[in-house]
C-alpha cells in the first residue's frame, strides 16, 4: 500500500513529517473499510517511519477494524525494493499476508520485481502480490503474479465512503478549483511551445461538484464529465453548441482547446499579485493549459 495523499501546504519540518491532507484521510478510511469487506485484511503491517505512512496504516487498520500489529520501520523510508524484500523477511513469521505501506518509485518498481507487471501506485492504492513461496525466506529471489490493483478513486461514492471521512472530498486544491469561473489565459500550440489566447474571445471552465465542467470554448458552449481525484483530473468527451466561428483561427483555437481538455490529467492552484492561476497538465506533466480566476 501506497501512503495516501500528503498535505504539501501543511506545517512540518521535513519530507518525512508532512502529514496527510483531508483527501489522504479519507482514501485511507475507504481502503480499510473495502479491504475487509472483501476479506483482504493483513495479518501483520510494516509500515515506513514517514508521518504519512504511518497515519495511512493506522487509519486503515482502525476504519477496517484490522486485529492485526502494525510495525513502524524506518528502513522502508527512502529504500529500494532489496532492502523492503530484507525488511519484510525480517519482521515477517508464520503470517501468510502482510502488509507494506510505503512510497513511490519504490512500491512500482517492487511490483515490477516480483511479478514483471509494471504500473503506478497511485496514493493510498494497493496492490496484492501472490508470491510462489512456502516461507518468508529467500524472499529477495521470490515470484508472483498480480493478483490485484485498487485504489481509492474507484471506491469514492461507494458503501465504504462514509458520511463521517468525506469531509476530505473538498479539502486541498479540489476545493479551490470547485465553483470558480476560470479564464484561459494560454496553451501549447502543436510546436509544443505556448502560446496566449487571441484576445478577440473568452475561453471559459467551471468545474462542479457533480463532476462536470462547463464553459465557453470561444465561439461555443461545452460541457462534459471531469473527475477529480487526489492527485489528478480526467475529463471526458464534451458536448456542445456547433456555431461557425467567423473567423477561422479562433475555430482553429477552439478545436485545439477541446481536444487538449481530453488530455488532462493532473492540475495545480496557484496563487500571485493578480489572484488564483490554475494549470492542467498531460500525463508526461507537461502544462498544457493555463487559466485564471475570473473576477
Amino acid at each position: 500500500m501506497r501512503h495516501a495523499k500528503s498535505d504539501w501546504d501543511a506545517s512540518y519540518t521535513s519530507d518525512h513529517d508532512r502529514p496527510l491532507a483531508p483527501r489522504g484521510h479519507r482514501s485511507a478510511n475507504v481502503m480499510g473499510r473495502a479491504l475487509a469487506a472483501w476479506e483482504e485484511i493483513p495479518q501483520l503491517i510494516v509500515t515506513s517511519s514517514a508521518a504519512r505512512a504511518r497515519a495511512t496504516a493506522e487509519e486503515a487498520a482502525r476504519a477496517g477494524s484490522w486485529d492485526c500489529p502494525i510495525i513502524v520501520d524506518p528502513e522502508l523510508y527512502g529504500t529500494g525494493p532489496g532492502p523492503v524484500l530484507a525488511v519484510a523477511q525480517q519482521h515477517a513469521t508464520s503470517e501468510e499476508r502482510i502488509m507494506l505501506v510505503g512510497h513511490e518509485p519504490t512500491w512500482s518498481m517492487l511490483a515490477e520485481q516480483l511479478t514483471g507487471a509494471r504500473l503506478e501506485m497511485r496514493t493510498a492504492g494497493v496492490a496484492a502480490i501472490d508470491l510462489l513461496a512456502d516461507t518468508w525466506e529467500g524472499l529477495d529471489q521470490a515470484r508472483g503474479w498480480l493478483r490485484f490493483v485498487v485504489n481509492p478513486r474507484m471506491l469514492f461514492n461507494s458503501e465504504w465512503d462514509r458520511d463521517d471521512v468525506k469531509a476530505g472530498r473538498m479539502g486541498g486544491e479540489q476545493a479551490d478549483l470547485l465553483g470558480v469561473s476560470w479564464q484561459l489565459v494560454g496553451m501549447i500550440d502543436d510546436s509544443n511551445a505556448f502560446s496566449p489566447v487571441l484576445g478577440s474571445v473568452a475561453i471559459t471552465a467551471t468545474f462542479d461538484e457533480e463532476n462536470r465542467v462547463s464553459g465557453s470554448s470561444g465561439c461555443n458552449r461545452y460541457t462534459g464529465p471531469a473527475i477529480l481525484e487526489e492527485e489528478s483530473i480526467s475529463i471526458g468527451a464534451v458536448a456542445g453548441t456547433r456555431m461557425m466561428c467567423p473567423d477561422p483561427l479562433v475555430m482553429a483555437q477552439e478545436s485545439r482547446y477541446l481536444h487538449l481538455l481530453s488530455d488532462v490529467g493532473s492540475y495545480r492552484i496557484s496563487k500571485g499579485v493578480g489572484g488564483r492561476a490554475a494549470e492542467f497538465f498531460n500525463a508526461e506533466g507537461i502544462p498544457i493549459l493555463e487559466y485564471v480566476e475570473m473576477g
